[in-house]
């Protein structure tokens, strides 16, 4: 299973920690309506929350959706897991296990990892290690793929890191199906000026990362790469 543990970023610091905790509650809340969690989201302890999914794609993406719903105000933290869970109670509410134990490995790595000048932008990392004699996450053929995982997570808290609050706005609203005429009018701006924003520090590569991943959860409409499609009237 893909465990994920989450937790806010300088939480201790938040001028309103109510309305940080009901945005945290809202954004866990959307991920869960899209029905592709195992073990929905949810908070456990102050701000750090948790969850289950059935493959590494589906959890990523899942933390794509968490860091767009939130970042314009609040900063996450994410540790992705690979390896059995167990129940300890009947009702589940109780769990252990090395699936657990990689992602609470993995999050204390990203902790680690954002103190460091060179990391700074790290805001999530993935572990199948930490668990002795257990399977490590590989592909159809048994090549281990923990790399290629840390790889993706860092090239999207680059992408992440170079978002302006402006520039998350827009990305959500163009995962959320808006088109850019409705969301300049939102903004207040020109539709070219939403192309241009949209265009620059890799949104639409966001966009697509995110599409690749198996599709949105918590969206309303999958997205489309404009430069990808057959050419139209201007907005």
């Amino acid at each position: 299973m893909a465990t994920v543990i989450g937790d806010v970023v300088g939480s201790r610091r938040a001028d309103d920690r109510g309305a940080m905790h009901a945005a945290l509650r809202r954004a866990i809340d959307r991920v869960n309506a899209s029905g592709r969690t195992l073990s929905p989201l949810h908070i456990t302890l102050g701000d750090e929350f948790q969850g289950i999914f059935a493959d590494v794609p589906t959890a990523v993406a899942a933390m794509v959706a968490l860091r767009l719903e939130l970042l314009e105000d609040t900063d996450t933290r994410y540790g992705l897991g690979w390896g059995p869970v167990q129940n300890l109670e009947p009702s589940g509410a109780v769990q252990d296990g090395p699936g657990w134990w990689a992602a609470r490995a993995a999050i204390e790595a990203s902790a680690a990892a954002a103190l460091r000048r060179r990391s700074g932008t790290v805001r999530a990392g993935f572990s199948d290690v930490a668990q002795p004699g257990g399977t490590p996450y590989v592909d159809a053929v048994g090549t281990p793929l923990s790399g290629l995982v840390t790889a993706s997570l860092r090239t999207l808290d680059e992408l992440f890191a170079a978002l302006s609050d402006l520039d998350v706005r827009l990305i959500r609203g163009t995962a959320d199906g808006l088109t850019q005429t409705q969301l300049a009018a939102a903004e207040g701006i020109t539709q070219s000026a939403v192309s241009q924003r949209l265009a620059r520090n890799g949104a639409w590569s966001l966009l697509a990362a995110y599409e690749s991943l198996g599709g949105p959860l918590g969206t309303r409409s999958s997205v489309v790469d404009p430069s990808a499609a057959a050419p139209r009237a201007p907005e």
